[in-house]
Order: C-alpha cells, then structure tokens, then sequence
C-alpha cells in the first residue's frame, strides 16, 4: 500500500455560543485498510447501543460532552467508501471572558483518541528509543479540515508555535495549518507514514510526527473580542 490508499479524512464544523458551549459536526471518510476498520467498528458494536463507541470518543473532548446525532453508511456495501457523520455538544469548552476566549481545537484530539482503532499512528506514552521494529499495520494518509466559528466580536489570533515536522524522505510527516480570520478560524493538515513497520532507526522521526499532534491537541487557541 500507499499511505494515499489508506487515506482518512476527517472533517470538523463547530461554533462556539457566547457562553462557551461548542456545537459540532463531524464526518469521517475512509479508504483502503482503514475502510475496514470503520466498517468494523459498526459491523461489531452492540445492537442495542451502537453509538456508545462514538460517545466515548467525543468524550475525550470533555467529560460532558452529548452525542446529538450520528448516521453510518451501509457497511454492507463495498461498493463506496464509507461514510461515518455526528453531531455533539459540550458545554462551557471554550472558557470565556469579557474580553478574551480560549479554545482548544478538536480535530487532533479527536485524532489521538483514535476511534475504533482507525488512526493507527496515534499512540500514547511512546518510548524515547526502540530496539526492535513496531508494527502499526498499514502506511497512513490523514486529512484534517476543521472550521470554527467564534461568537459575534471576536477574532482569533496566530496559534503559536511551528507546526511542521518531517518530509517526504522521512518515515512518517505532519504538517498543519491554523488560518485566522473575522469570523472564523480555519485549521487543515496532513498526516504521513509511508510504511506499515517502523524500523529502529526511523522511530525518531515517527515519535516527533505522534508527539506534534499531541502538542496541536493541547495548543489554546486565543480570541480577542473587538473594541475590548
């Protein structure tokens, strides 16, 4: 496989309510391999409650989050990629003041929480060294595109820090891009691991490429509201 082959895209639309409530939409694309493993997390959840996977993995947003909505494609036809879309609400994720709002994106997080094993890539507490190859199964293309609409009078300022790491010579890259503007703020990115074993010697490069989503995911995104 190509990591194109195996390609992920997922896509965040949300707003933030004056009182700091996020209301989201998300929807999920897979190909190749990781069309199998969506397929497989709604082939073999629970009949009675096929959504608690997805409210566990808004909930790695926020304790409170609220899964509103969510819609499958038939994972019986193969003839098309899959299909996966939600909607939820947390309220009180962005904090908000008179003056200032803090908001942590939600598409790297989202990333990380790694529903249904899709993101093969996202791992937590890696080593600093390896000695022996690790296994994550198939090369990888993620997609990321995340809109964020603010409240009335507020406008987000650049997120801080180089978000870049990695090249087409190296094993796994990650790029991402924060665009704010009057109304809304706009992050898109590329995730890459070329192959399915991550020798010794590439573990380095692979690490930085986990651990830079993991920043992203952590990163406060700073609005300021207009004439304050």
């Amino acid at each position: 496989f190509q990591p194109e082959e195996n390609r992920v895209q997922l896509q965040v639309r949300s707003r933030v309510q004056a009182d700091g409530t996020l209301t989201a939409e998300v929807k999920v694309v897979a190909a190749g391999y990781a069309d199998t493993r969506l397929r497989r997390s709604i082939g073999s959840a629970p009949r009675a409650r096929p959504e608690a996977a997805l409210e566990r993995w808004v909930a790695a947003l926020a304790p409170n989050a609220e899964l509103l909505d969510f819609r499958f494609g038939d994972h019986r036809d193969f003839a098309t990629p899959l299909t996966l879309s939600l909607e939820f609400r947390i309220p009180g994720y962005a904090s908000v003041g008179d003056t200032r709002l803090f908001l942590t994106p939600c598409a790297t997080r989202l990333v990380m929480a790694n529903y249904g094993g899709l993101f093969r890539f996202a791992a937590s507490n890696l080593p600093e060294e390896r000695t022996t190859p690790s296994l994550i199964w198939y090369p990888q293309e993620v997609e990321i595109s995340e809109t964020i609409e603010l409240p009335r009078g507020y406008r987000a300022a650049e997120l801080a820090g180089d978000w870049q790491t990695g090249s087409g010579d190296d094993i796994a890259s990650c790029t991402l891009n924060c665009q704010p503007g009057k109304k809304r703020v706009e992050i898109t990115g590329t995730v890459r691991v070329e192959r399915r074993t991550i020798p010794p010697d590439d573990w380095p490069a692979f690490q930085a490429t986990v651990k830079m989503l993991e920043d992203f995911s952590q990163a406060r995104l700073v609005a300021e509201r207009k004439g304050a």
